[in-house]
């Protein structure tokens, strides 16, 4: 075999080395992802309550943004959009996670991982070697946190950008059924993927913290978003 086809097939096996799927590179993504959207609701948030509470002219609600000025239904669909392309990024690494524990070759060491890692919003986080009450208060933390971000996100952020209609006319309302449908299938990806990976980690019982912070988030976005509305 001629010398340079030998170092084209050494850099080919390095390479495919480099891209044995790691399942602690994806656990890191989805906790690190999972934080992202956490400033931009509250971001959303206040500035509809600042507009809700400002008297004014029946005019186009504008919201500063590094400096720059956006009328609010546009800023509240662009981070509907955004934030439902990133609960989608969680889900797909899910979904990666999941391929992997249910393959012989790489089961044990992405169970290990999904157990082990040190991520606060780690939500399939294993049982620590301590004291009984502490060590349930620890473990449960994390998945409370997950699933009531994710709730919190299902409900405040869902219908938050369809107010445009009233300035800019009906075709707005395509614009925000279409950032809802997004921002929708973000919420489900994630939300499902997440209890699924649970329920094969552990079975049932590992998920139940993890709906009630579910179930959590859903209410105190609800109440949020009924205030906000007012």
């Amino acid at each position: 075999m001629p010398r340079g086809a030998k170092g084209k097939l050494k850099v080919a096996k390095e390479s495919a080395a480099e891209q044995t799927p790691d399942p602690k590179s994806y656990l890191d993504s989805i906790v690190s992802t999972l934080t992202v959207p956490i400033p931009l609701v509250i971001a959303l948030g206040w500035a509809a309550y600042s507009l809700a509470t400002k008297p004014g002219p029946q005019e186009v609600p504008e919201v500063s943004i590094a400096g720059t000025k956006i009328p609010f239904p546009l800023a509240a669909v662009m981070v509907m959009v955004l934030n439902g392309f990133l609960l989608i990024h969680v889900g797909r690494m899910t979904w990666r996670l999941r391929k992997l524990l249910g393959e012989k070759e790489t089961e044990k060491k992405t169970a290990r991982v999904l157990l082990e890692h040190a991520g606060m919003l780690n939500p399939f986080a294993g049982y620590e070697q301590w004291p009984g009450l502490i060590a349930w208060v620890v473990n449960v933390t994390p998945k409370i946190a997950v699933g009531f971000l994710i709730g919190f996100y299902a409900m405040f952020v869902l219908s938050i950008g369809d107010s445009g209609a009233q300035f800019w006319g009906t075709w707005f309302l395509l614009v925000a059924l279409v950032a809802t449908l997004i921002h929708t299938v973000g919420v489900a990806t994630s939300m499902l993927g997440i209890m699924w990976l649970a329920f094969d980690l552990r079975g049932f019982l590992f998920c139940i913290p993890y709906l009630l912070g579910l179930l959590a988030g859903v209410c105190v976005g609800f109440v949020v978003q009924g205030a906000l509305s007012t």
